[in-house]
């Protein structure tokens, strides 16, 4: 409907999701005098935002200037150009290195959101334009107690660090666990005591305050079932199942989608994607409501075969809102005395790679079969006293029922069901490259990224031999931390249809639009930075429309 007598209630802006990029967006506006609604289907706030590390990478930073780390755009560009691994869109990536710095400051001087240089790398550094540090900022730990009665509706990760990521790296938690945790504990306590919490939820709440400062509304328990246009096309406002019904709310400048992506939507994924998605690490929201509302309004729907994509674990019995969890996996791939191997036995990629789990969606041309899955993580007990398992069983600690353990390769083979010869060759091969100190096979432990997320005590920090009973395995999960297919956006956030033309007063950020980053990883924290850059450019966009 589109006369006035049937609108429930009118605002200027509508953002459907709140996560970081529909608060920046959000509080944007909010700040330029708008009233501004944000709806979100579930009961809290956050989205997926909320269960991340916050990382954000964010080329030409003033942060990182004043650490006299030189960057500029024309470097940053290179990079991107250099690194997307099957193209970019040249557009928006160059509007996003112009005004992801400015967009930082913006929102810190928004909102109690207070960043922080890490030394976190590139993941190409040895590409042109690459940079060993200097692109990553991170929140510094925010007190959500500032939030009030909002604290309690702010969405809790299921396995949340107390630390920085700076903070872990500096006390080497991952490969010095026992030490680092001593060191570390009074932070963690007096953290605890003020509910300081750094990470994701540092970065929701902090925009989430000063979305409550500026006056947005946050609109909870409710699903925007569709779209409300006028004749011409424009969309005006938006249709919404609340617990007090169905209500249509009118967007005066515009609805912006920032309501993520589709990775739990089975079905959107094995249509879309190329490998189906196994043991989620993300809350159970992105449904492909996204791809839903932006067809509806005519847009184009883009780059729906690409996903962040990240291995995860399995830890039977851990759930969140019904739904079984996945685990980040890091230690099992990058730190020494650890590799992968396929269904054959085999290694098959630079494990400790920030885009090692492209190689899970590879098939055989002939066959159509998984050429990797199902994988394995492989590792001796030096690797098991010394790292924790998938940051759930310690080192020291008593081996779990989920992880799979045998006196020999040979047995552990057998377990897992992979040739033993196989399986035994190819540790045997691993262990002469880690003698060396070279991993000619698949570079492992030769870039930048691997060696920041290995252990600097060893030799090579990625590289050490399994020599040692009991031998383990962990299986590996080919999974997402969100997709990147969605609206086909430009460099202003606008929706555009398959001609090119744009959907007036429709606007898409974060994982509800399409991604011009492809394929690869580039960064940490490229999946966060993007939505705040456009969720922001979108909103300004927004309020200049008549």
């Amino acid at each position: 409907m589109n006369t006035a007598t049937h609108w429930h209630e009118r605002f200027d802006l509508i953002v459907v999701g709140s996560g970081a990029s529909g608060l920046g967006a959000a509080l944007s506006a909010a700040r330029e005098g708008a009233r501004v609604v944000v709806v979100e289907q579930s009961s809290l706030v956050g989205g997926a935002s909320a269960f991340s590390g916050a990382l954000l990478w964010v080329p030409v930073n003033p942060k990182a200037a004043a650490l006299s780390i030189h960057d500029d755009r024309e470097r940053a560009l290179r990079y991107i150009a250099a690194t997307c691994g099957g193209g970019h869109d040249a557009e928006r990536a160059a509007v996003y290195v112009e005004q992801a710095g400015p967009t930082c400051e913006f929102l810190e001087a928004a909102s109690p959101l207070r960043l922080r240089n890490t030394p976190y790398p590139d993941s190409f550094v040895e590409a042109e334009g690459g940079l060993a540090q200097g692109r990553h900022l991170e929140p510094a730990p925010f007190a959500l107690r500032s939030l009030g009665a909002w604290r309690q509706r702010l969405r809790r990760p299921l396995i949340g660090s107390p630390l920085t990521s700076l903070e872990v790296k500096d006390s080497g938690l991952l490969w010095q666990f026992r030490r680092a945790l001593l060191r570390q504990l009074p932070r963690i306590l007096w953290r605890g005591i003020g509910d300081r919490r750094p990470g994701g939820l540092a970065l929701v709440g902090a925009l989430l305050k000063g979305c409550l400062d500026a006056g947005v509304r946050i609109q909870l328990d409710s699903r925007v079932s569709g779209l409300q246009q006028d004749p011409q096309g424009r969309v005006v406002g938006v249709e919404l199942q609340t617990p007090q019904g169905a209500l249509r709310w009118q967007a005066g400048k515009g609805v912006i989608l920032a309501n993520g992506g589709f990775e739990w939507n089975p079905r959107r994924v094995r249509q879309h994607l190329p490998v189906e998605l196994e043991m989620l690490p993300t809350p159970p929201l992105a449904n492909g409501d996204n791809l839903l509302l932006a067809e509806q309004a005519g847009a184009q729907l883009e780059n729906l075969d690409s996903y962040w994509h990240w291995p995860t674990g399995e830890v039977p019995g851990l759930h969140y809102e019904g739904r079984a969890l996945g685990i980040l996996s890091v230690p099992e791939r990058s730190l020494p005395h650890s590799l992968w191997v396929n269904r054959h036995g085999r290694r098959f990629v630079n494990e400790a790679s920030h885009n090692c789990s492209l190689a899970l969606e590879e098939r055989d041309p002939a066959s159509g079969e998984y050429r990797n899955l199902p994988a394995w993580a492989i590792f001796d007990d030096n690797f098991r006293q010394r790292y924790p398992v998938l940051l759930k069983a310690m080192p020291g600690s008593r081996d779990p029922d989920w992880l799979v353990g045998a006196p020999s390769l040979a047995a552990l083979a057998e377990r897992i069901g992979v040739p033993a010869t196989a399986l035994e060759a190819s540790v045997a091969r691993f262990n002469l490259f880690a003698a060396d100190g070279q991993d000619p096979d698949f570079g492992r432990g030769s870039f930048a990224y691997d060696h920041f997320m290995g252990d600097p005590r060893s030799p090579n920090p990625n590289l050490g031999p399994l020599e040692r009973a009991p031998y383990y395995a962990l299986p590996v999960h080919p999974s997402a931390v969100g997709t990147r297919g969605g609206a086909r956006t430009d460099g202003r956030g606008r929706v555009l249809r398959a001609d090119g033309s744009i959907v007036p007063g429709l606007y898409a950020a974060g994982n509800a639009a399409s991604g011009f980053f492809w394929r690869n990883m580039i960064g940490g924290g490229a999946t966060l930075m993007p939505g705040l850059v456009f969720g922001r450019l979108a909103a300004l966009d927004a309020l200049r429309q008549p």
